[in-house]
């Protein structure tokens, strides 16, 4: 079986194994991660797996009204996603709705439910993105025209995430947007100027707040602090460490007993590398590789410019995202709190990721290849 091939007028099977697997994964090891956790705070053992399965049959029906839906009616939704996106994104600053955890204001509590617009935001900018450069087709070259009002939406938006504070997906979904404007035509000059101009910007931000600093220090020498701001990356290398290339065995890993925090959160692959060791790392690498390498020939297979814009997008945020978070738990960047797309515990996360990956499993049957 080939898992790389891409066939027209049919869904790709590769993509829709490896996004069920890592889902799969995830629901194992979530329970795996927070059985002890959740019986000692909630006096059940499954109190974080059944939320989690509630997003993922939530995430699943919006998979599925993406995977039949015409894509080509984003387009119309583009406008009133993102008009929409914003006013939730205003919603985590100030009002009744706004939640404060952490010290961020990133969730909205609606009808009993609490939810992250930023996650939102990266599938409406993408859908409004994709829709903005294809309309103007080689005016977008043009700075007043193509570059400028797309850079000043995108902006906006990211300013309100970055406000939250939410620096992580601030850098990741602003990255995403520079990848789509360059994919799209615009002139690299133009790219170039706006990030060099935020580079000053980007250094008061990181290293003249507090807890940013702390993170770069704690990344640089996480044992000259190993009891405060040192003590999750630490406890993340032991529990990578202990795994070893087999692991311990499902179920076994120690360091979930309040030792590593956030085990079925942010820090997911820790937990993933303890248990199932080193193989079961490398084989969640290797499914969002393979999802990578679907999305990426989709693409440039895809004759439509809005689906290809799009699909590149959607592969992007899930990709860039999952490596991200796996370079934050082996200590290869500092922590930026990125959830790991679709094994995570996390339901705004969940749900957007698997409404994401049932537009790639759409364009890949009903795209019009070149």
């Amino acid at each position: 079986m080939n898992i790389f091939g891409l066939e027209e007028n049919k869904y790709d099977f590769g993509l829709i194994l490896a996004v069920s697997t890592l889902i799969g994964i995830g629901i194992i090891m979530i329970y795996s991660a927070s059985s002890v956790f959740s019986a000692k705070h909630y006096e059940t053992q499954y109190y974080f797996i059944a939320k989690h399965m509630f997003f993922v049959v939530l995430g699943l029906v919006g998979m599925i009204y993406f995977i039949f839906v015409d894509h080509q009616k984003l387009r119309g939704m583009s406008y009133i996603l993102l008009a929409g996106t914003f006013i939730l994104l205003l919603l985590t600053l100030v009002g009744p709705f706004s939640v404060k955890l952490g010290g961020s204001r990133r969730w909205v509590s609606l009808f009993g439910f609490m939810f992250q617009p930023s996650e939102l935001a990266k599938l409406s900018l993408i859908i409004y993105l994709a829709h903005s450069i294809s309309k103007r087709g080689e005016k977008i070259k043009s700075f007043g025209f193509g570059f400028a009002p797309n850079i000043i939406i995108a902006s906006i938006l990211l300013v309100v995430i970055l406000i939250q504070p939410d620096f992580g997906t601030t850098f990741t979904l602003g990255t995403i947007v520079f990848l789509m404007l360059f994919i799209g035509g615009v002139r690299i000059s133009y790219i170039l100027a706006i990030v060099f101009s935020l580079i000053p910007a980007a250094y008061y931000l990181v290293m003249h707040v507090g807890y940013r600093r702390k993170r770069i220090i704690s990344f640089l020498n996480p044992w000259e602090d190993p009891l405060h701001s040192g003590f999750q990356i630490i406890q993340s290398f032991i529990a990578i460490n202990g795994g070893g290339v087999t692991g311990v065995g499902l179920g076994e890993g120690k360091q979930k007993l309040f030792y590593l925090p956030q085990a079925h959160t942010d820090f997911i692959f820790s937990h993933i590398s303890e248990e199932m060791g080193l193989i079961g790392g490398l084989i969640i690498i290797f499914l969002f590789f393979v999802l990578f390498i679907k999305g990426m020939m989709l693409s440039c297979k895809l004759k439509d410019k809005f689906a290809s814009l799009l699909c590149f997008g959607l592969t992007m945020a899930i990709v860039l995202q999952a490596l991200i978070n796996i370079a934050v738990v082996i200590g290869l960047v500092p922590t930026k709190g990125l959830t790991l797309p679709f094994i995570s515990y996390g339901g705004s996360s969940m749900v957007i990721s698997m409404c994401a990956a049932g537009i790639l499993i759409n364009l890949s049957r009903n795209g019009e290849y070149r």
